[in-house]
């Protein structure tokens, strides 16, 4: 068949949460850590809910961090599988996954221009370097952890062409997955 759809719940808040997210078959949970955000989690929580979790639950640490000092830190204390980032480049990417993270790369497209916060050859190198590339709407010049609804085929098309490795995020209901899944 074709190209096999993962699941990722972002912004769990729980053991629980994260726990009943795993037995209803999802692949990985997401941990916001921005602080300001409603759904934020501080990292001695995340780091906890890991551990019990155990090593073989697929854990991304969200963060809109820009300083890479400071996310290794956040990695080397909480040791998510994955770390998603919004604001790094190639170089911090190569770093992150020379210490053993795997990096989702977060690009923000904003609703109403349709235009993405970084160039056509920025998104290929990025799409290189970054286990996966994950496309999230934004608003007001915002973006992140969100949860906005829209159109990802009318918002999205002309940036997934970029990239092998993708994920869309934000807003996706049952009205608008299957549009989703068929851009694939």
């Amino acid at each position: 068949g074709g190209p096999m759809t993962k699941v990722k719940v972002c912004g769990v808040g729980t053991f629980e949460d994260a726990l009943m997210c795993f037995e209803e078959g999802a692949d990985a949970v997401g941990f916001i850590n921005v602080p300001g955000r409603s759904r934020s989690v501080p990292l001695e929580d995340i780091k906890e809910m890991i551990h019990r979790l155990g090593p073989e639950a697929s854990i991304a640490l969200v963060t809109m961090e820009n300083d890479l000092k400071r996310i290794l830190k956040d990695a080397d204390f909480v040791r998510p599988s994955t770390v998603q980032t919004y604001h790094l480049g190639v170089e911090d990417i190569k770093v992150l996954n020379e210490q053993g993270f795997a990096v989702v790369k977060a690009v923000a497209v904003d609703r109403m221009s349709r235009m993405a916060d970084i160039s056509a050859d920025e998104l290929q190198g990025l799409s290189r370097e970054a286990d996966l590339i994950l496309f999230e709407p934004s608003k007001d010049g915002k973006a992140g952890c969100l949860g906005i609804e829209y159109d990802p085929g009318k918002l999205l098309s002309k940036f997934i062409c970029h990239c092998p490795n993708f994920a869309i995020a934000g807003g996706l209901n049952p009205d608008n997955v299957s549009g989703v899944l068929e851009m694939r």
